[in-house]
């Protein structure tokens, strides 16, 4: 078994209107995708969003491929349902991931700069025919950026602390509406504690816990 960490490069045709907006200067810091279950001709996605919900929820509304969505807010951002209709230029991944045999760890990062980051497991003939099949397509450009003998979580995932436990979130949560990461600093691990309701000591234990772990995955990358 191998973990393949892979970018897919984006040419015109292949982005999605939404992506390419915050190609543009869409103030959304991060998007990520969690699940994406084709339905006949229609498609329902789970995003993660970090940024304005604000505009990405108009975004949304002015993609007429988009058929429907709801919104939830969570702490930065919000989580979007998106119920859409597949673009000829989105077959070329669903028909990629329909191959059999490898198994996409979400998420999918939707980056500023034109690339989706991913990460797919599998033995290695399915693999080399999931990047065969977007290969062949003019519209993308696959780089494959890292390989490991076991799997692991997507290195979006790691990035977006997709690996920190719900209490360690929080924190971190509370820390940025507090103004604890503004430079100069504003919040303190007190105001941290209060919004917890948990000890001083508590608060600072959550949040080293959950620093480390992200510099940790950016640091080893």
């Amino acid at each position: 078994m191998n973990c393949l960490h892979l970018t897919v490069r984006l040419g015109d045709e292949a982005l999605h209107p939404v992506h390419r907006a915050i190609c543009e200067g869409a103030p959304i810091e991060r998007e990520l995708l969690f699940q994406a279950n084709p339905e006949g001709d229609r498609a329902a996605l789970l995003f993660y969003i970090e940024g304005d919900h604000e505009a990405y929820e108009a975004l949304l509304a002015d993609t007429d491929q988009v058929e429907s969505y709801d919104l939830v807010p969570a702490a930065g951002g919000c989580y979007a349902y998106v119920r859409e209709t597949p673009r000829p230029a989105d077959e070329v991944f669903y028909d990629a991931f329909d191959l059999g045999g490898v198994v996409l760890v979400p998420p999918v990062a939707f980056r500023p700069d034109r690339t989706m980051r991913l990460t797919v497991v599998g033995e290695t003939e399915p693999l080399e025919a999931v990047v065969g099949t977007m290969e062949a397509d003019e519209r993308v450009r696959v780089d494959i950026d890292g390989v490991e003998s076991r799997p692991g979580p997507s290195r979006a995932g790691r990035i977006g602390g997709g690996d920190l436990t719900g209490r360690q979130r929080e924190a971190l949560g509370a820390a940025w509406a507090a103004g604890y990461y503004e430079v100069p600093r504003e919040g303190s691990v007190a105001d941290v504690a209060d919004a917890l309701g948990v000890a001083e000591s508590t608060a600072a234990t959550h949040l080293r816990k959950a620093e480390a772990r992200l510099v940790g995955r950016v640091v080893g990358e």
